[in-house]
């Protein structure tokens, strides 16, 4: 009963900030809309915690213009792992250049049911979507040097609290 009355609270704060109204939250959000008006550009996307938010949007730019001020793209998942592999869509987080962990060099991490499965020393994220890249069902980025786009409304980046 408490869920679902969270659920119903959630999905009237996002409609009344522009995102898609929800009738139920994804595994790993909680009802801190808070965390979503203080971390996310776009004003919508589901909290995770005080300290995480699922910013959702459309966008085009870098992923540390979709979070606010004081909060940046997370550099390790606030989700368990179970949870960063069902949340709904993607959201971005990690941008990786480097192959100190046998990865991929140029890589957007973060968490979703998009992506492939990154190496072991991905922080926790569990989908990766390679960059450049063009978007393509069901992978709804793309990206050019550090600009990056995003054409699912439901999708985004993982913004975490920088102090």
């Amino acid at each position: 009963m408490i869920r679902a009355a969270a659920a119903v609270a959630l999905a009237c704060v996002l409609g009344a900030c522009g995102a898609p109204p929800s009738t139920s939250a994804p595994a790993g959000s909680t009802s801190a809309p808070n965390a979503v008006l203080a971390a996310c550009a776009s004003g919508g996307g589901y909290p995770l915690n005080e300290r995480a938010a699922a910013c959702q949007g459309v966008f085009s730019g870098t992923l540390e213009a979709q979070c606010k001020s004081g909060w940046a793209p997370c550099t390790k998942s606030p989700l368990a792992p179970a949870d960063c592999a069902s949340f709904p869509g993607f959201f971005a987080a990690a941008r990786s250049v480097s192959t100190t962990c046998g990865d991929a060099v140029n890589v957007l991490q973060g968490c979703g049911e998009v992506g492939g499965i990154p190496a072991a020393c991905s922080a926790g994220f569990a989908r990766r979507i390679p960059c450049p890249g063009q978007a393509a069902a069901p992978n709804p980025f793309s990206c050019s040097g550090w600009e990056v786009r995003n054409l699912d409304p439901k999708s985004g980046v993982l913004c975490c609290a920088s102090r």
